[in-house]
């Protein structure tokens, strides 16, 4: 037989400190970035806030309306 060993590559973890008030806590995961919302415009965004106001008018207007003496 040969002698023919395969030999793995072994990655150590390396744990790192959390900003915890115990020392001995180590996190293993990133800490991820925060999202910031942005300031939005173009056609798209005003369709948008235009059917909003539509949809929001017609929901709560649709209840004063009265046809053939009966509300709708």
């Amino acid at each position: 037989m040969s002698s023919d060993v395969v030999t793995k590559k072994v990655i150590p973890i390396q744990p790192v400190k959390s900003g915890g008030k115990d020392s001995s806590e180590f996190s293993l995961y990133e800490k991820t970035e925060k999202v910031y919302p942005r300031s939005v415009s173009g056609q798209f965004a005003r369709l948008r806030w235009v059917m909003v106001w539509v949809t929001q008018i017609v929901f709560y207007g649709l209840p004063w309306l009265q046809w053939n003496d009966t509300r709708v």
